[in-house]
C-alpha cells in the first residue's frame, strides 16, 4: 500500500460502528454516570441502615436528588442509544451510506452518492486507533471513521497511519 499518487478505500459503517464513535466522545460522562451509580448505592445501603432518622432523612434526599442527576446523565447514552437503534433516525441512515475516501496529495476527498468534500492535510488535527475504528480527526469532535475491519492485518493498518502521518507532517 502506498500514497505515492493516491489511495482509495471505500467504507460502509454499521450501527455498532456509529455507536462505538459516538459512545467513546462520552465515555467520560458514562463514567462518571458509573461512579455516582455506585455512590448512589451506598447511599441508599446506609439510608435503610442507618440507625439515626435525621441521616435517614438527609440520605433519602441525597438519593432522591442523585437518582435525578443519574437518570440526566445517563440520558445522553440513552438518546443515542435509541437514535441509532430503535428509531434508526435519517442522520443514522445518512451516516451508514457507502462512502469512499480517497487520499491524495491535496488531501482527503470523500465521495458519497449525493456529494464530494475535499478536506486538506493542514485541517487534519489528530488520528486515533481506538476499539475497532481509525479515526481521522478535523476538528475536536467531528472525525473521519474508518472501520479496522477494512485492513487486512494490523500491519497493513500501522503502515496507512504512517503514510497518513507522513502527509500530514508534510502539509505543515
Amino acid at each position: 500500500m502506498t500514497m505515492t499518487d493516491e489511495f482509495r478505500i471505500s467504507v460502509e459503517l454499521t450501527r455498532g460502528e456509529i455507536a462505538a464513535y459516538n459512545f467513546h466522545h462520552i465515555r467520560w460522562l458514562l463514567r462518571l454516570d458509573g461512579v455516582g451509580f455506585c455512590l448512589l448505592l451506598i447511599a441508599a445501603y446506609f439510608s435503610f441502615t442507618s440507625p439515626d432518622a435525621g441521616v435517614r432523612n438527609t440520605l433519602n434526599i441525597l438519593v432522591f436528588w442523585g437518582v435525578l442527576l443519574l437518570a440526566t446523565g445517563l440520558s445522553q447514552p440513552f438518546i443515542l442509544f435509541l437514535q441509532i437503534y430503535i428509531f434508526k433516525s435519517p442522520a443514522v441512515a445518512i451516516q451508514m451510506l457507502p462512502k469512499t475516501y480517497s487520499f491524495s496529495d491535496s488531501g482527503i476527498h470523500i465521495d458519497t452518492n449525493e456529494r464530494g468534500v475535499t478536506t486538506p492535510w493542514s485541517r487534519v488535527v489528530e488520528i486515533k486507533d481506538i476499539d475497532r475504528l481509525l479515526l481521522i480527526y478535523t476538528s475536536p469532535k467531528l472525525a473521519y471513521i474508518i472501520p479496522k475491519r477494512y485492513f487486512p492485518s494490523s500491519e497493513e493498518q500501522a503502515r496507512f497511519i504512517a503514510l497518513l502521518l507522513g502527509r500530514i507532517k508534510s502539509a505543515a
